[in-house]
């Protein structure tokens, strides 16, 4: 994955693939960075789908000066065809982001050929018995 670092008030970071190709966002776990913060910190995930469409999950931390990591399931919105995520925060911490690449046109054509080969492979010693 490639990351995109802004630094505007919003702390704003964006993400996608080197290749362009799409992904989807399974889980993230998130913190406050500041051990002594009271307040609760919104972070917003903002997924731009490959049709045009935009998909947002808003997750807030733990807060009462509670500086855990907490773990974050992204909604199926997310499961699949983002071209990019734009995270936005005034302050966060991140680790584990879990992601699932789509499978390319060619990746899903050697799966079919090698599935046909395999068939063809049975079905030829079966006639030779």
């Amino acid at each position: 994955m490639l990351w995109f670092s802004h630094h505007n008030p919003y702390n704003y970071v964006q993400l996608n693939l080197n290749s362009g190709s799409t992904f989807g966002l399974i889980s993230v776990w998130l913190a406050d960075p500041s051990e002594t913060s009271p307040s609760q910190v919104p972070i917003s995930f903002i997924g731009f789908l490959a049709n045009g469409s935009t998909v947002t999950n808003t997750f807030v931390t733990l807060g009462g000066d509670r500086y855990a990591f907490q773990k974050y399931a992204f909604t199926s919105a997310f499961a699949a065809d983002l071209l990019r995520v734009d995270i936005f925060a005034p302050r966060w911490a991140m680790d584990n982001l879990v992601w699932v690449p789509e499978p390319g046109t060619w990746a899903l054509l050697a799966v079919g050929v090698g599935m046909l080969s395999c068939v063809w492979f049975r079905s030829s010693k079966k006639q030779h018995r």
